[in-house]
């Protein structure tokens, strides 16, 4: 024989934990979105290269589109 009042209330626990568990994931993302530590390369890390006054390096969009041109002459077959 089944007991179904035990299995509705484990049923029940599981999705409330769910629920909760969801609720507080998203509860902290919005926390962490609107007033968490800035997000990396502002110097916020001790690793950070911006901490130690090195800035990023900023390659032209051009230039890769030369280097994407030259892998692909390369590969290109001989004829």
């Amino acid at each position: 024989m089944h007991n179904t009042a035990m299995s509705h209330t484990i049923e029940n626990l599981l999705t409330l934990s769910i629920v909760l568990l969801a609720t507080v994931y998203l509860l902290r993302r919005t926390w962490t979105t609107f007033f968490g530590k800035q997000p990396g390369g502002c110097g916020a890390c001790s690793s950070c290269p911006a901490q130690h006054g090195s800035t990023p390096q900023v390659i032209a969009l051009e230039a890769l589109y030369v280097h994407a041109d030259a892998v692909q002459n390369a590969n290109r077959p001989r004829p």
